[in-house]
């Protein structure tokens, strides 16, 4: 048989097909019953249908159709009634056949028309041989009479083997032309039935899998199965009875025929045509006709049943009677008597008044319900000149119907009652196998989610072991490569040199594939989320570009960059995840594109203004794929074409870790490619749109414009606002792009301060979202409490929701994302306050403003490397400023030796995250040597510019360690008490909490690690030290299941 398309059909397109197969196996064995009986063959053919239906929908479709198929015919006689019986047992053995799938093979086809031959036609031999004594079918007969002469064989047996030759070859061509059909149908349709009405087992093993399947699904299953045995039950209960009780009307209306056609027989014998017109006239004056007449009552005391016995001369318009057994009409003496005919003789007076013989009549009027029988008489001329008639009451049918079928629904009803209660008996070994099988798969399941997790738990600790010497390896090796060489051989260097390049490059490979196979575990163990946050979409495409383009030029190949220019600004989604697939595809087609080059595209398909469809492409010019290898990239340690690319490096995880971050993201990373010609990986994600201005033209390097002298939007000094946040730098923040605004700015860390402090005299509350204890809606609803009169902004760094409407749906009037933004934050503070409250704000005279200095500030006045207007302008106060002054010299040490520490062991990328802390840091208070040359370093190191990195660390280190001494005198009183240990406060110890919670699930070693490393520095609670201890002892045996617990 052909190979069968599969569709997921829905289960309303199933039911569909199921009734519409069901109907059309009905009109297949009817059209075939038709079919044999117009073209005189002497063959059956009405089992085509139950064959079809019972592959296609199963056994209940197949008895189904057997059954309709004879009330649809109408053939309930005796004989006919086989093959009603034989279409239920050829759906028996259909269904039980395609179930196992028996006839695949030649022998399996052949065992099925044999059996269902043998068994029709044995049953047929009985059932016609039981009744009529001798074969119906002519083809069945010849059989037979040939078996009989050439055997010598009992004439059952041969009458058994005629039979099943005969059907034998009807069998063949019905179930030939039955899976003709079958093949036609799509493999699907008939999955999708089979599936949801019989393979219950397998739909619970898929439930199971999906996290669907428990009690309720479970006793569904049992009830679906229970009402399904309920109403086969009662459908062939209810055919039976019917059948039974046609039958029973049927034979008892056909013995009364034929009784009454005895009567009228017996009758006709004993009377003389050529004396009729004697009789008409002389009547009972004559005495033969007395005798005749005892004649008629004698027939009727002796036939029961029959009421009356009488002998009528037809004619056109009426009849005239000769002879009545009425007693009344022997008292009336109405010989001759004429009377109209009655209404349900009309149809036959033609045929009576030609002396034509007549099947007996069936009368059911006013009069009762009766069977007229009539015999011609005839005179010595041979024409007919009276009618013998017999009238046999049907009365008492009624009653034995009545009775019968009273007899009939008892022995249904209990057949019933027999038939659900096997099926509940049934159900329930049924539903003892399901739950046997159930709890195996939860054991298995848990086994193996057991398993996983330790696995998970190896790898991850494994990870951190491994990593730490591979660092080691690393930054030791890059120290024989720093090492001075002067009066060292020249061959003894280059030696020594390639063999630490070498050494570079291979851990380089490992120290990717311990990340890949980390990446992975998460990833099976279903631990590894996207982590969203807001991200400049421009900046994210020259980091990316940035680290290929040094590759790319390494290879000599052609890179090239197609951005839309259209794509939003800022976007919120996992950045990080987008980056590690745009590399991971960028990098391979580095390694299997040796001539031409490849594209990366990125592409705007849609926007609403919230949410946007990105296309991200990487087109290349390399080897290509064979299209039966495409699937296989994808799958875990898999790589093609091995003995062609031994020389390409990699472990076959990147695409299949790639493809699952894309499936988190929403998409589908596809692949398209021409062996020989190239390949082009692509996807489309959808990402939030927070800025939705249009990059432009996407440039590789980004160049620092000059930023002028700030002029605040306006300003409004008689205005008073609430900043609410927990975070107090988010609050000095606020503070200082505001400043110049000269708003009366009253500050809250919590809800609860928020309510005490408010009152009528505000203008506006600017409150975050997310804060301990009371948040921002609970906060805001014990607002409105109090007063609704004032506008509430809320403050939030989930980006997660609907923005504006889901804000405004929780009864603030706007919201801010944050970071904020400075222009935006006074653009909606300006929206909400009273007009009467803002003043325009004149350019000019801001230029001639001054700021005050604290005193501390004035004497930093003329430090080189510290411009302290630049600073003011960045932190937008002076007194933001020497905050961020004091933060900065506090940390100059230890941010130092964290650059240091990352460029001696070689990691490089940890090095570029600090490298850009410090740009941005030392940009704020006005260093702008020092943010320069840590630009300058991070460009390096995002473009893999490693030589540039040596040369100009030792320079920055330098420099940045130079403003300890700068700023020495100026902070160092602030900073004399270092050496003890602070106190932690009760946020601090939240943050870190719940930082904890989110990094303990996900298993990342070395920034748990950070984080209890973090918490040792401060004076902590008792209790809460000896939790701390506990945690870094459980980090160390990787117990993150007992650390998930211990943080609960």
């Amino acid at each position: 048989m052909r190979k069968r398309a599969f569709k997921d059909y829905s289960s309303k397109e199933i039911y569909i097909y199921k009734v519409t197969l069901i109907l059309a196996g009905i009109l297949l064995n009817l059209a075939g019953k038709w079919i044999a009986g117009f073209f005189g063959l002497p063959l059956f053919l009405d089992t085509i249908g139950t064959i079809f239906a019972s592959a296609e929908c199963g056994l209940f479709a197949g008895l189904f159709v057997a059954l309709m198929t004879n009330v649809a015919g109408n053939y309930f006689d005796g004989v006919s009634l086989y093959f009603a019986i034989v279409n239920m047992v050829v759906a028996l053995c259909s269904t039980r056949f395609f179930y196992k799938n028996y006839l695949k093979r030649k022998s399996g086809l052949i065992s099925f028309i044999s059996v269902i031959s043998i068994i029709s036609g044995t049953l047929s031999a009985f059932i016609e041989w039981s009744i009529l004594g001798v074969p119906e079918n002519e083809l069945v007969a010849g059989f037979t009479a040939l078996v009989l002469d050439k055997a010598d064989l009992p004439y059952m047996l041969s009458y058994v083997i005629g039979d099943v030759a005969v059907n034998f070859i009807d069998k063949t061509v019905a179930v030939v032309i039955a899976l003709l059909l079958v093949w036609l149908i799509p493999g699907g349709v008939r999955d999708g039935i089979w599936n949801r009405e019989i393979n219950y087992a397998e739909v619970a093993k898929e439930q199971f899998y999906n996290g669907e399947y428990n009690d309720m699904n479970r006793r569904k299953i049992r009830i679906r199965l229970l009402s399904i045995i309920a109403l086969e039950a009662t459908f062939l209960s209810a055919v039976i009875s019917y059948v039974s009780i046609s039958l029973y009307n049927e034979n008892a209306v056909r013995d009364r025929i034929e009784q009454v056609n005895g009567v009228t027989r017996l009758i006709s014998g004993a009377f003389d045509g050529d004396m009729m017109p004697v009789f008409l006239r002389e009547g009972f004056s004559n005495q033969q006709y007395l005798g005749l007449e005892g004649l008629l009552v004698a027939a009727c005391v002796n036939s029961p049943g029959v009421d009356r016995a009488y002998v009528y001369q037809i004619k056109e318009n009426g009849y005239y009677i000769i002879f009545d057994s009425d007693p009344g009409f022997k008292v009336g003496g109405s010989v001759g008597e004429y009377h109209p005919h009655i209404e349900g003789f009309l149809p036959y007076v033609p045929q009576l008044v030609a002396g034509e013989k007549i099947d007996p009549v069936e009368i059911n009027d006013d009069s009762g319900w009766y069977i007229t029988g009539l015999q011609p008489v005839y005179n010595s001329a041979g024409e007919c000149v009276a009618y013998v008639g017999a009238d046999m009451s049907m009365k008492d049918i009624l009653s034995y119907k009545h009775d019968f079928t009273i007899r009939v629904l008892l022995v249904a009803v209990s057949f019933l009652v027999l038939s659900i209660s096997l099926g509940v008996w049934l159900a329930g070994k049924y539903h003892t196998i399901l739950d046997r099988q159930y709890d195996m798969l939860r054991e298995a399941k848990e086994e193996a989610d057991s398993a996983n997790r330790a696995k998970t738990r190896f790898l991850a600790n494994m990870s951190h072991e491994i990593r730490t010497p591979i660092n080691t390896i690393m930054g030791m090796d890059e120290m024989i490569l720093r090492q001075d060489t002067e009066g060292v051989s020249r061959d003894y260097v280059e030696n020594i040199q390639g063999y630490a390049a070498s050494i570079k490059k291979a851990s380089e490979i490992l120290l990717g594939l311990i990340n890949d196979i980390l990446d992975l575990s998460k990833i099976e163990s279903g631990k590894m989320n996207l982590v969203e946050q807001n991200y400049d979409t421009a900046e994210a495409l020259r980091s990316i570009v940035s680290m290929i383009r040094v590759k790319s030029n390494e290879k000599g190949l052609d890179f090239k960059v197609e951005i839309d220019k259209d794509i939003p600004k800022v976007l919120y989604g996992d950045v990080g995840k987008l980056k590690q697939v745009a590399l991971n595809l960028l990098t391979n087609a580095i390694k299997y594109t040796n001539e031409g080059g490849f594209t990366l595209k990125m592409a705007l398909l849609r926007s609403d203004g919230n949410k946007c469809d990105l296309y991200f492409g990487v087109n290349d010019t390399g080897i290509g794929i064979k299209s039966g290898d495409i699937e296989k990239i994808f799958a875990p340690f898999e790589r093609v074409d091995e003995v062609k690319n031994e020389a390409v490096q990699g472990t076959g995880l990147g695409l299949n870790i790639s493809r699952q971050f894309v499936k988190l993201m929403g998409g589908e990373l596809k692949c398209e490619s021409e062996y020989g010609e190239g390949s082009t990986f692509f996807f489309t994600i959808s990402q939030k749109v927070i800025n939705s201005d249009p990059i432009g033209e996407f440039v590789e390097k980004e160049y620092e414009q000059h930023v002028g002298k700030y002029v605040p939007k306006f300003v409004a000094p008689d205005a008073k606002i609430m900043v609410v946040d927990d975070n107090e730098m988010n609050l000095q923040v606020v503070l200082g792009l505001l400043k110049r605004s000269k708003i009366n700015i009253v500050t809250a860390m919590s809800g609860r301060e928020c309510l005490d402090k408010l009152d009528d005299s505000y203008n506006l509350i600017l409150l975050d979202h997310m804060m301990p204890g009371m948040d921002g809606i609970e906060t805001l609803q014990e607002i409105h409490q109090i007063t609704v009169e004032i506008p509430v902004i809320a403050l939030t760094a989930n980006a997660a929701h609907d923005g504006r409407d889901y804000y405004r749906s929780k009864g603030f009037i706007d919201y801010l994302a944050k970071p904020v933004d400075g222009d935006l934050l006074e653009e909606t503070i300006r929206k909400y306050l009273p007009d009467n409250l803002i003043h325009d704000v004149d350019p000019n005279e801001v230029e001639k403003e001054k700021p005050h200095l604290s005193e501390s500030l004035k004497k930093l006045i003329g430090i080189e490397g510290i411009n302290l207007d630049d600073g003011i302008n960045f932190c937008g106060s002076t007194d933001s400023l020497e905050k961020f002054l004091d933060t900065f010299y506090g940390t100059i040490d230890e941010k130092a030796k964290e650059i240091e520490d990352a460029f001696t062991s070689g990691d490089y990328s940890f090095y570029t995250i600090k490298v850009h802390a410090l740009k941005s840091t030392a940009r704020i208070i006005g260093a702008k040597e020092l943010s320069e040359l840590a630009l300058s370093l991070e460009e390096a190191g995002k473009s893999g510019n490693i030589d540039l990195i040596k040369e100009k660390t030792k320079t920055l280190l330098s420099l940045y360690r130079s403003y300890k001494g700068k700023l020495h005198n100026y902070f160092a009183k602030r900073h004399q008490n270092e050496g003890e240990k602070e106190t932690i406060t009760e946020d601090m110890l939240k943050d870190a909490y719940g930082a904890l919670k989110e990094l303990v699930p996900a298993m990342d070693y070395d920034a748990v690690e950070m984080v209890l490393n973090e918490l040792d520095k401060y004076d902590l609670p008792s209790e809460e030290k000896e939790k701390i201890n506990k945690l870094q002892d459980l980090l160390k045996k990787a117990d993150w299941d007992e650390m998930e617990n211990l943080l609960k």
